[in-house]
This record gives C-alpha cells, structure tokens and sequence, in this order.
C-alpha cells in the first residue's frame, strides 16, 4: 500500500554545494550526481526523492536530482523542469503566470487503471499476452565475451553515438513512406543486428510504454509506465519492410493491451526461475522524447542556457539497452551494455555494424535481415566505409 504524505511531511532539503574554487569542480559536481543516484532509497521512511544545486562557476551550475522511480518516470522530467523554470520566472519577475491547476490526480489514474484490469477487460489482456506467449521463444544466445555470472549483475557501461543528417533524414522518411514511427524503424534495425549476431529470428525486446493516454495525464508527474515484451518472430528471407510491417503491428498491438502490467504477464506465464538474468528478455529498446531535457527557449529565464550533462551511474539493469534520443534533426543511439558480460570492443563493433546496418537499408529497404547478416558478417573487424559518418562517440567507464 502507497500513502502520500503531506509536502511538509516528507523531509526533503535541496542541497547548496560551492565548488566553484576547487579546481575540479565540473568533475567533483558529476562524482556528487552519480552518488547521489547510486544511494538507495529507503521506501518505508522516505523521502524519495533528493537534489542538490552545485555551484561549479560564475553563473555556472548543475542540478543534480535523483527520484525513485515509484513517483518518477521519463516523462515527469520535462513536466518537473518546465514547472521549476515557469516558477522560477514568477519568481524572478519576469511573468505572473500560474502553474495550472491539476484536472485530476495521480489516485484518478490509479482508479482508472484497477477499471481495466477487472472483469471482462482483464480477461481480453491477459487473453493477448497468454497468446503471444503460448510457445515460449528461446533465450537470446547472443555471443558474450564472459560467461553469465550464477547471478545478476548490474555493473554498465554505455557507448554513445550520433547519425549524422543524411542519415537521420534517410530514418525519418522511411518511417513517413511505411506510416511508422522513428521508434519502430529502429527497433526493426536493432532485431536485425540481433538476427545477425545471434542468427535468431524470433526475438523478445522489452519496451517502456506509458500509459498517458489522456491529455489531462500529460501534465501530471508520476510512475505512468509498464514494461511491455515486443515478440516478433519474422522470415529472415523476406524484405526488412516485411520485418519493419511486423514490428509496426507488433508495437500497436502490444499498446493495446499496454495496461496489462508486466508482473502479471511473468506470473501467469509461470517461467523458471532463473536469477543470472531478467525475465522474458535481455535487451531493452526505448525512445527519450525529444525536448524533455532541452525545453524550447521561451520557458528559459532571461539570459539562462541550459544543456544535459551526461553522469552515466555505471550500472546497466540488462544485457543490452538501446535508447533513442531524436534531437536537433539527429538521431542519436546510447547503447548501455552489462560490463560483465561484454568487451568494450565487442560494444564498439555492435555500433559499427548497427551504423552499416542502417545504411544499407536505406540504401535498400527490400534488401532480407538474411543478406545483411551476410554482409555485415565480414565487417566486424575491418574498417567500414558509410554513406553516413558517426558525428561523436563518447565512451565512459566506471
């Protein structure tokens, strides 16, 4: 059972951190973000939330916030920075504008969600993922580096990327010509790549879906999101729009039945416990909406920028992650990967094949996931030459 305290009785402080005389003071301020975001939460007392301010120059700052996820997700970071700036200009001045009032509460969803998941409704869910699920596929045997620890791990690292324009526009249009979205044509990139690597074509993918499906949700901050298993077993003979079609389809389907929590789909499936991985799948496939940490201009305070700052935790919660950041007409791809089970090197590959990948279907989107694992088959240690160039590459390890 959740209760939800008052504001005055959650015990949050934000933090004053001056670093702006030390002379690592960028590097000090990422070391206190990433601790902060390390420390668990303790869920029966609170609060679950914490943030700090730290000064790291002259009119140089960072904002560092770490929230549990059972009151947070991706979403309520763009509607948190935009209350906290249109605030912050009240404040300043520089507007009178109030932040508008809720329609509805959180406990409104709450009760909207246990509706669907009741009677007729609850036997149609469980019904479609009893379906989907009925022959479980196999594991992904993807070939690692180190042998899978007894038990789970967590320790992570992640390889950055940027498609450059031609590219970028080359993955836009050919969602605009198969009336899918960004997300979809690279979901059907990256279970190509795991066809090519695994020689698998029944592929499970979890998926973060967010259950705001009213407008009256999309100011609200809050825990809104269900992990959903996007199945897609496809004929690696036929074309990659068959494979993208597939996916499509898949995606709008398992939305459908979105509300459906996941638990539930792993306890009515009744899998074997196995603790050296996650259930169901290994590899997560998401989209961060583009603008949640950059918001447009006219929300700034006079004179203010404000840029992401890239404080990776270390830590990777599955064998592989794939997010996808559509930003300032590029495409950019973290892929976070479990530094127990892989290689740097062998991460690097992968984002140079994924790179090779895109290319050729842009070049060809008839040509089969079959021929591309031939193709990128010779490639994983050679120099690869693309019609589209990697614009910036960062790695980190911690």
């Amino acid at each position: 059972m959740q209760l939800v305290q008052e504001a005055g009785d959650c015990d949050f402080r934000l933090q004053f951190i001056d670093l702006s005389h030390e002379q690592r003071a960028y590097g000090e301020a990422l070391d206190i973000a990433t601790q902060m975001a390390l420390t668990p939460f303790d869920l029966r007392t609170g609060p679950v939330i914490r943030a700090a301010l730290i000064r790291t120059g002259n009119d140089k700052y960072i904002f560092a916030q770490a929230v549990h996820h059972i009151v947070f997700d991706g979403w309520s970071v763009g509607v948190e920075m935009e209350e906290l700036l249109a605030l912050y200009r009240k404040y300043n001045g520089e507007t009178t504008a109030q932040l508008k009032p809720l329609s509805i509460q959180y406990k409104d969803y709450a009760a909207w969600e246990q509706e669907q998941l009741q009677g007729a409704k609850l036997a149609m869910h469980r019904s479609y993922w009893a379906g989907r699920f009925e022959n479980l596929p196999r594991t992904l045997d993807f070939p690692y580096d180190r042998p899978r620890p007894a038990y789970k791990t967590y320790n992570g690292a992640v390889l950055n990327l940027v498609m450059d324009s031609a590219m970028s526009e080359g993955m836009d249009r050919l969602a605009k010509t198969s009336n899918a979205s960004l997300f979809m044509v690279a979901m059907a990139c990256i279970k190509s790549l795991l066809y090519r690597y695994t020689g698998q074509h029944d592929v499970v993918a979890g998926v973060p879906f967010t259950n705001r499906h009213h407008n009256q949700l999309e100011g609200q901050i809050g825990f809104y999101v269900n992990t959903l298993p996007i199945r897609t077993a496809f004929d690696p003979s036929t074309g990659f729009t068959a494979l993208l079609e597939q996916v499509r389809q898949n995606i709008l389907h398992a939305y459908d039945h979105g509300v459906y929590p996941f638990d539930r789909i792993i306890e009515d499936l009744q899998l074997p416990a196995d603790v050296s991985r996650s259930p169901l799948f290994d590899v997560m496939i998401q989209m961060q909406e583009p603008g949640i940490l950059s918001p447009d201009n006219e929300l700034l305070p006079s004179g203010w920028n404000i840029s992401p700052v890239d404080a990776h935790k270390g830590t990777s919660k599955f064998d592989l992650l794939f997010n996808i950041i559509p930003a300032n007409g590029l495409v950019h791809i973290d892929i976070e990967y479990n530094t127990d089970l892989f290689e740097s090197s062998t991460i690097n590959n992968i984002k140079e094949e994924l790179l090779k990948l895109v290319t050729l279907v842009l070049q060809d989107p008839f040509i089969t996931p079959l021929d591309l694992r031939k193709q990128l088959a010779g490639t994983n240690q050679q120099s690869v030459n693309y019609t589209s160039s990697l614009v910036a590459e960062i790695e980190e390890e911690f």
